[in-house]
């Protein structure tokens, strides 16, 4: 574990391709003051990336995506809930019910942090420039797909393994037999994530381009 901690800081943080990257991205970064929702660690990561604050309360924990449509189809309704402490199945790892959803707290050492952390997150939210990342994960359909075109935000994107007609809807083909997006935050030997293989978030974040595929990076 400690092994496996060290490693990944050091990707993170000091690995020159991660550095490059970094720098790179930092300089292209224009719309600075975003909001940007996830179900996963992607939130965190970018925020790492372009070096900017925190304006999201889902930073550092997981939500499984058909308790994540939920959350965003309702989101400030469900900022207003208190989380109740719930028995995590991994240990060492706190987790909270927010009304109907579980919240696992994923880099959090307890269950008191990760909520003081997620309620001064939540004041810090931009509505007027919130962006949303989701995936096609944990048995979500194209049904709970399509009705996210009713969600009030500036930015939607869903990775899909599958082609899907919506312009938020952006494919990763590598995943199409598998029927739904697999792990897309892991390391590559490049200094990006998976996800940035493909996928131009800095140009995508400051564009109001409704259409996602268009900042695809390539095949």
């Amino acid at each position: 574990m400690r092994l496996s901690h060290y490693l990944s800081v050091f990707f993170n943080k000091y690995y020159l391709p991660t550095v490059y990257n970094k720098f790179k991205s930092m300089r292209r970064i224009k719309n600075k003051d975003f909001s940007l929702v996830c179900g996963n660690c992607m939130g965190g990561l970018i925020y790492h990336q372009l070096n900017l604050p925190f304006r999201s309360p889902t930073i550092n924990m997981r939500i499984l995506q058909t308790d994540f449509y939920k959350f965003i189809h309702g989101l400030k309704d469900y900022l207003n809930y208190d989380f109740v402490e719930v028995e995590s199945p991994e240990a060492g790892i706190p987790e909270g019910r927010l009304n109907d959803i579980i919240v696992t707290f994923t880099h959090f050492s307890s269950f008191s942090d990760a909520v003081n952390a997620w309620n001064r997150r939540k004041k810090k939210i931009n509505y007027n420039n919130l962006w949303i990342i989701a995936t096609d994960a944990d048995g979500i359909c194209e049904k709970d797909i399509a009705a996210l075109k009713d969600v009030p935000c500036r930015g939607l994107l869903v990775f899909t393994a599958k082609k899907y007609d919506y312009p938020y809807c952006f494919q990763l083909k590598q995943f199409e037999s598998q029927g739904h997006v697999g792990n897309i935050l892991k390391q590559t030997f490049w200094g990006k994530r998976y996800f940035e293989l493909y996928f131009d978030y800095v140009a995508w974040l400051n564009s109001d381009d409704r259409q996602v595929e268009h900042f695809r990076l390539k095949e």
